[in-house]
């Protein structure tokens, strides 16, 4: 979860769960997070996939401001630039979190014979808090009201 605070973006939450996690566990923290803190202007989710249907059960829990995000190699490398330039602007701020950032940190890419970028991770490594996060960026960098967070789900 991110929160805009002037040009600033800051990581104020992170919450992994775990592969076995169901949806309806997954959304009913969601939800309770965003009773919680009321300052939630949009909630992007990836909807590659299955995704599309977490979408739909969010939007059918009542979370109006939900926004369905299909992943290409366009939104992605859209997203990965948006979030490197942030973090090159020291406009992110991220919480101490070993994990978060060894993930952050081993997210790799190669430029495609027409110029794009693809996205990977090494094997036994994961991607989602990576996705997560970059997620949340471009859904604040989308937010127009200053001060209001984005919360993410990623793939």
């Amino acid at each position: 979860m991110v929160k805009r605070e002037g040009e600033v973006l800051k990581v104020i939450h992170v919450k992994r769960f775990s592969l076995e996690t169901n949806l309806g566990s997954v959304l009913g923290y969601l939800k309770i997070l965003i009773a919680k803190l009321s300052s939630i202007e949009k909630i992007f989710i990836d909807q590659t996939g299955m995704g599309e249907m977490v979408v739909e059960e969010a939007r059918n829990l009542g979370l109006a401001s939900v926004e369905g995000i299909t992943f290409t190699m366009k939104s992605k490398e859209e997203m990965a630039s948006l979030l490197k330039n942030v973090m090159e602007k020291k406009k992110l701020l991220i919480p101490y979190n070993p994990d978060f950032l060894n993930e952050l940190n081993v997210e790799q890419f190669e430029i495609t014979k027409d110029g794009h970028f693809k996205f990977s991770h090494p094997q036994g490594t994961h991607d989602d808090l990576f996705w997560a996060l970059a997620l949340a960026v471009y859904a604040s960098v989308q937010t127009p009201l200053p001060g209001k967070g984005a919360a993410m789900l990623p793939h």
